[in-house]
């Protein structure tokens, strides 16, 4: 049985197929659905930039940008503006504002309180329910 050799069409085809076929390979395997700590949020502990997961005394302050990324929510009643600003859709002036009425009239009691702050509308309220809460 003889082998014919292939063409430079035909080894680029060859090349383009497996490309193909580890792209495809890939995508199926990626993003991964496990989470990337198996833990409550309660028990991940910054040490060094790194989440690890640890129980134990509560952790003095997460980086909120960091502790976003692996679920833990934000102290609506203690975020800095700074914090608040690390929220996707909130941005400075915004989290400014709400730090801003939080000094003027108290902490949030409600989401409605939070509602109540100009330039909080549905979405920016919404976005806040996901990353933060009342403690």
């Amino acid at each position: 049985m003889s082998v014919l050799p292939l063409s430079r069409t035909g080894w680029l085809a060859v090349l383009a197929g497996m490309a193909l076929v580890t792209g495809l390979a890939v995508r199926l395997g990626w993003p991964s659905t496990r989470p990337a700590l198996d833990c409550a949020p309660a028990d991940v502990r910054f040490e060094g930039g790194v989440a690890t997961c640890r129980p134990g005394a509560p952790q003095a302050k997460a980086p909120a940008g960091a502790a976003l990324t692996v679920g833990v929510k934000l102290d609506l009643n203690r975020a800095t503006a700074d914090e608040l600003g690390v929220i996707p859709g909130i941005g400075p002036a915004l989290a400014l504002a709400i730090v801003k009425a939080r000094d003027a009239r108290g902490p949030f009691k409600s989401w409605d309180d939070v509602d109540a702050v100009p330039g909080v509308g549905p979405a920016k309220l919404e976005a806040l329910m996901a990353a933060s809460e009342f403690r």
